[in-house]
């Protein structure tokens, strides 16, 4: 690299820098749930235990260890002061941008990797996580580091193998798609080695993450809870049109959005096909000119980790964040292909457009010590401290006021069993937050809940406002009823009559039984109002759906 080339360089990655310290300076740490949850399961790992402290104890599949086990020592020494761990993320930010250097720098001619490290740098979605005390950018580094130490056709030294095997061992235990990622390298090693080499490294990087999950299947009887949540979010193979519209959705936002700052959909998706394709001439150039057993690895992980992606119906941006690298390396290879000229054209404008998106970025940010500030007093100087809450903002509570709380259930469809469930659970208050900007890119189901919740909470006569804030969007009900075990015996009566009565007498003197129990049963009185007639009957219907408009779908 020229001296003029390296002054450009080192102006690049400064810049990148006061970019990076200001987004972090206004990116709340802890202030989404799945941070929040790393930083209480590594809190909870200096006790020996890895569970949330909602009192209930109940094993965490879900959550990889190697978040938690990151953040250990950070969140030991700036408790409560959960801003100060923005410099370990911060650090963990830089440590990923050397090792993207160090493999370009393999992979690549000197100017190229020069451009890669700073596209990665520019990144929107890079810089809009370097703040977050997450699993994606230092899986990022792990992932990054282990395709560096790959060998490039040849036989690999011995320290190469040690840290090949030590970073995807590590990194398989940061996120699931680490599987993926040794299967990748395996498949590289098996190429450059042969199967006995790709066979050993197989075994031994996988041995952590198959501990972990044999401890998942003895504590909690299975192997992760993703599993389960993977089914039920699952795009329909047998649906071209939806698995287009997951495909168009998914390129849009990590290339278009993530990548590139774009915003609006059909532009989004065309430069996210542009970069894709990129991408694929990068690797056919690697695999056909220069039998390149790196860009084997690069290319099949990418692969296989959009195929998951695309399969599961919850996207967002952050998910890039797995495969940004792999897709600058191999856009990168295909750019050498062409005029140096026409190359550095196209690198300007993915870099100003991600700078775009980075501005934005800094545009919308508001510095603060703790997310909903007013909220959370309110919640640390007004609830006890034995309170069970149930929010969908649950581990952010648990994290920023120490009281106990729990997530949503978003199989719950009926006011009534929401309300007996959160009685049987003895659930003292609720705390929403009703900020559509929060929620957009939510799964549907979790989206539908928190708007039925929103509704239940304003319509219940057992649910009271204690505290609202309309700056923050956020609300403090108080769950009461004075007699929670006559409620439950009204619930169970009614689920008895609609599940297991033999004739419909029998359904109709259970409801009466409910209805008679608790008047303000909604779902007893519009399953009662359907075996009778008569005004009474329609009365009681249309009490039933003004007392609960969820119920008009069930009418």
């Amino acid at each position: 690299m020229t001296p003029a080339g390296k002054r450009t360089l080192a102006a690049g990655l400064l810049a990148a820098g006061a970019l990076h310290a200001a987004i972090a300076r206004d990116t709340v740490v802890g202030g989404m749930n799945d941070d929040a949850v790393y930083l209480l399961l590594a809190r909870a790992l200096r006790s020996g235990r890895y569970v949330l402290p909602d009192g209930i104890a109940r094993p965490i599949t879900s959550y990889w260890p190697g978040a938690p086990a990151l953040w250990a020592l950070p969140a030991w020494l700036c408790a409560p002061r959960w801003g100060l761990c923005r410099l370990a993320a911060l650090a963990a930010a830089w440590a990923g941008l050397w090792q993207v250097w160090r493999l370009a720098r393999r992979q690549l001619r000197t100017e190229s990797a020069a451009a890669v490290v700073t596209l990665a740098a520019f990144s929107p979605v890079f810089a809009a996580n370097v703040g977050v005390c997450g699993a994606d950018i230092a899986f990022l580094a792990l992932s990054t580091a282990a395709f560096a130490a790959l060998p490039d056709g040849r036989a690999a030294r011995r320290s190469e193998r040690l840290a090949l095997t030590a970073c995807a061992a590590a990194a398989a235990l940061f996120r699931p798609e680490g599987l993926l990622l040794v299967a990748a390298l395996a498949l590289s090693v098996y190429w450059s080695e042969g199967s006995r080499r790709a066979a050993r490294f197989s075994a031994v990087a996988l041995l952590p993450a198959l501990a972990w999950i044999a401890r998942n299947r003895l504590v909690a009887g299975t192997a992760s809870s993703y599993i389960r949540q993977f089914a039920s979010q699952v795009v329909p193979l047998a649906n071209p049109l939806m698995m287009l519209e997951q495909c168009a959705r998914l390129i849009a936002l990590l290339f278009g959005g993530g990548m590139l700052g774009l915003t609006r959909g059909p532009l989004a998706v065309a430069a996210g096909l542009l970069i894709l394709a990129a991408a694929g001439v990068g690797t056919v150039v690697s695999l056909r000119r220069h039998r390149d057993p790196r860009a084997l690895a690069l290319a099949v992980f990418v692969f296989a980790a959009l195929i998951l992606h695309v399969l599961w119906r919850q996207v967002l941006d952050r998910y890039l964040l797995i495969v940004l690298v792999p897709v600058l390396v191999l856009c990168a290879r295909a750019a050498e292909e062409i005029p140096a000229r026409a190359a550095a054209a196209a690198a300007s404008l993915i870099f100003l457009l991600g700078a775009a998106g980075d501005a934005r970025t800094l545009a919308q940010g508001r510095p603060g010590a703790e997310p909903w500030p007013q909220t959370m007093s309110y919640v640390r100087a007004r609830l006890p401290p034995d309170v069970l809450i149930q929010s969908p903002i649950a581990p952010v509570l648990m994290l920023w006021t120490g009281r106990r709380a729990i997530a949503l259930i978003s199989t719950v469809y009926r006011r009534d069993q929401w309300l007996a469930i959160c009685l049987e659970n003895h659930v003292d208050y609720l705390v929403l937050d009703d900020n559509p900007e929060h929620w957009d890119r939510m799964p549907g189901p979790w989206l539908a809940m928190i708007v039925r919740l929103n509704r239940w909470a304003d319509s219940s006569p057992y649910v009271v406002v204690q505290f609202r804030n309309a700056a923050e969007k956020t609300a403090v009900y108080r769950i009461a009823h004075p007699d929670p075990a006559r409620y439950l015996r009204a619930w169970n009566a009614f689920r008895i009559a609609m599940t297991e009565s033999p004739t419909p007498a029998v359904a109709r003197a259970r409801l009466r039984e409910a209805v008679k129990l608790e008047p303000e049963l909604a779902s007893a009185r519009l399953a009662l109002s359907s075996l009778e007639s008569g005004p009474a009957a329609a009365e009681d219907r249309r009490r039933a759906i003004a007392s609960d408009p969820t119920l008009a779908s069930a009418d």
